[in-house]
């Protein structure tokens, strides 16, 4: 006889069909078509959204539509559209997702540099290296005896590299050192801290060597060690921050390269004045841009205008100009001229004297020298714009510094008779000549004497 399954086997058997076939007794979809929600995976230019979810064939899928509204990064600037100094934009700020007009100017307007104390100023460089021991406390005593008669400021220069020559290494102390030397001696610092020179060299850190200036990771890192280059700077009597040295012959070839510059001095300034609203920022120019296309367009993001000043042409040779009186005011009044309401600085003033035991290629004398230094001053008294100048310098270059380079400019094919009159100028550019510290007394005393004439003036 055929047996016949019981109830509890049946049913265990359409259990079994149900788990074989799930789709025959429920539907197990998530969602339905056209349905849509807020997603879980975080979006938005400050993480502040999350990206909407569609279903598709029954499932939860993230679309490419974030929730999120920010127009903008927190903390980044731009220039935005209201205008402010006659040919500017107030920069803005992205606070809280929204861009918001800051104080700040993309044009510099006039700053009357409040850190440097009040009056006209002279200071000097002493050299680049280390000094022959004789040398070394000729120059200390100079040092001491010009701080004495009323020297007031000096200059401390760096590439950015010295600082900070790759990502994550930082050199505080090449920094800090020469700034707390010249605050012992009872002086104020024009600080440099460089990311161009006079050829175009790349002075930036090794893992940003070759990127252009107007690169945001490079401005986001030279911000970065303005961080904490600024408050060492003010705080040890900084003034002024230099940003790079003479570009005027690497623009005058590449004139494509003025508005990456322009740039980096802007978003330099932007964050300094941040950090240290008073602290004035300028890069260096030669008396090149005085009529090149790129003067008023770096003059323009400068809070203040820097030159370097020789009365020196070097094409077709090196040869001292015109030192006198009414060339050094027609020199300085365009200076001037150049910068309109904005006060000026000479970075680099200099002469050298030439030899003084064979006949001169350059055309100079230890009385050319001083009597170029001695106009220069007289001049600046009569304008109160130019509110400070650094001689270049006190000791002569070595002879083996020179060597470095006069081997460089042999190889390039330069002629003799060039390299030699470029030899003169920079081993007799100082008061003291490198090997002994001998004294060229007549510049040396124009010097003091100019100590003289400012300090007597700062304290009338």
């Amino acid at each position: 006889m055929k047996r016949i399954a019981s109830p509890s086997c049946l049913f265990l058997l359409i259990l079994l069909v149900i788990a074989w076939f799930p789709g025959c007794d429920q539907d197990r979809s998530e969602c339905k078509t056209s349905q849509v929600r807020d997603g879980t995976t975080v979006c938005g230019l400050n993480d502040e959204g999350v990206f909407l979810q569609a279903c598709e064939q029954g499932h939860w899928v993230d679309t490419q539509t974030c929730t999120g509204e920010d127009e903008c990064t927190e903390d980044s600037t731009q220039v935005g559209q209201t205008p402010c100094n006659d040919t500017g934009f107030l920069f803005q700020e992205c606070t809280s997702g929204t861009w918001a007009d800051t104080s700040e100017c993309s044009v510099a307007s006039s700053l009357e540099m409040p850190l440097l104390a009040a009056g006209q100023h002279l200071g000097m460089i002493t050299g680049f290296e280390l000094l022959p021991s004789q040398t070394r406390t000729l120059s200390e005593n100079g040092r001491a005896q010009a701080v004495a008669r009323g020297m007031s400021i000096g200059r401390v220069h760096l590439d950015w590299k010295d600082l900070e020559p790759t990502r994550g290494v930082t050199y505080r102390n090449n920094l800090e050192a020469p700034l707390l030397a010249l605050e012992n001696e009872g002086l104020q610092s024009f600080v440099a801290i460089y990311v161009v020179d006079t050829e175009g060299e790349d002075l930036l850190p090794a893992d940003l060597s070759g990127l252009p200036l107007d690169s945001p990771v490079v401005q986001e890192r030279y911000q970065e060690m303005l961080d904490w280059a600024v408050p060492l700077i003010v705080e040890h009597g900084g003034f002024v921050l230099s940003v790079g040295n003479e570009p005027d012959p690497h623009l005058l070839e590449h004139p494509e390269d003025t508005a990456a510059l322009a740039g980096f001095i802007a978003a330099a300034r932007y964050h300094v004045h941040t950090l240290e609203s008073q602290l004035a920022v300028t890069i260096t120019l030669t008396l090149d841009s005085l009529t090149a296309a790129h003067g008023p367009v770096l003059i323009a993001e400068s809070d203040v205008v820097t030159f370097n000043y020789y009365p020196i042409t070097f094409s077709p040779t090196v040869l001292v100009t015109d030192t006198s009186m009414s060339a050094v005011q027609e020199m300085i009044d365009a200076m001037l001229a150049a910068a309109g309401e904005k006060q000026v600085l000479i970075q680099e003033l200099g002469c050298p004297a030439g030899y003084d035991d064979v006949e001169s290629l350059i055309g100079s004398s230890e009385a050319i020298q001083a009597g170029f230094l001695a106009n220069v001053v007289e001049v600046m008294t009569q304008r109160p714009a130019l509110r400070a100048a650094v001689w270049f310098q006190q000791v002569d270059w070595s002879a083996d510094l020179v060597a470095y380079y006069t081997e460089i400019f042999e190889q390039e094919g330069l002629p003799p008779l060039w390299i030699d009159a470029f030899e003169e100028f920079l081993r007799t550019v100082g008061f003291l000549k490198y090997e002994d510290g001998a004294e060229r007394t007549p510049g040396w005393e124009a010097f003091l004497s100019a100590q003289d004439l400012l300090y007597s003036s700062r304290n009338e």
